[in-house]
């Protein structure tokens, strides 16, 4: 089943042309947004990218240990 966005996105995506893009595109101003918010970060400079390197523990030991923990709870 689609939803109504995925089917009027489909619509929208038929009726595109990647000319009229860009010449859309070409109109656009090529500066630094004003307000610093709106500015684009490199990956490196992001505050994340410390957290998303740290190391996870898997989603199986996970599953694992929540599974041990249920089983416990059924045999009290």
């Amino acid at each position: 089943m689609l939803l109504a966005t995925e089917v009027y996105l489909e619509e929208r995506a038929r009726r595109g042309s990647k000319e009229k893009f860009l010449a859309a595109m070409a109109k656009v101003a090529d500066v630094e947004p004003l307000d610093e918010r709106d500015r684009w970060i490199s990956a490196e400079a992001h505050h994340l990218t410390a957290v998303l390197a740290e190391s996870k523990v898997p989603y199986e030991t996970q599953e694992s240990a929540s599974q041990v923990d249920s089983e416990d709870e059924e045999t009290m």
